[in-house]
């Protein structure tokens, strides 16, 4: 019994579908997604890391004026207060916007990039506060960045650290407005 071209025949394995080319649905349907490459990946962290930096500077100025017109606070309060927003940016900011925009930051919105789970679901709060905690090492041990670039060019499914911590994975996001193409048939012989 032999198979027809594109289908699989008794004897073909899907060896070759699970070895990195794909992720497995709980359903046992391979997915053939994308993963982001190193570059993609730095230009949306680029993006995310001016967003960050930015509203840092603009939130830290509001709270500073604030805390100096409301009777001057102590240098200790301050730094206490500039610490915590520090925190908040760093760790809040990746959290909240990839639970609020399905996986995505501004940075990977305009990249085109989405974080899903190795399965394919969408990630959860707890997956989020994962890739932020390995976000860490991936980041900020120095010398920066190179540890993360280091495992996304490592790994099968181009991981870092984040990714590993948390089961997920960062995919180009299939386009999902686009038409499909039409397919013309000829008339077949004697119905013309």
């Amino acid at each position: 019994m032999e198979s027809s071209p594109g289908r699989p025949g008794p004897t073909d394995t899907f060896a070759g579908d699970l070895d990195g080319e794909g992720i497995v649905t709980p359903e046992a349907v391979v997915l053939r997604l994308e993963t982001a490459g190193v570059a993609s990946r730095v230009f949306s962290g680029l993006i995310d890391a001016t967003v960050q930096i930015g509203g840092y500077i603009v939130v830290s100025l509001i709270v500073l004026f604030a805390l100096t017109a409301s009777g001057g606070a102590s240098d200790q309060v301050i730094r206490a207060v500039l610490g915590i927003l520090l925190f908040v940016t760093i760790f809040g900011y990746p959290i909240v916007s990839e639970m609020a925009f399905r996986g995505r930051t501004l940075g990977k919105a305009a990249v085109g990039l989405r974080v899903v789970t190795l399965d394919g679901a969408p990630i959860r709060f707890r997956h989020a506060v994962l890739r932020s905690m390995g976000g860490l090492v991936d980041k900020w041990v120095p010398p920066g960045g190179v540890v993360g670039t280091m495992s996304v060019l490592s790994t099968s499914h181009r991981q870092r650290i984040g990714d590993l911590l948390a089961g997920t994975i960062v995919i180009r996001d299939p386009d999902r407005t686009a038409l499909p193409r039409g397919i013309w048939f000829p008339v077949p012989v004697g119905f013309e």
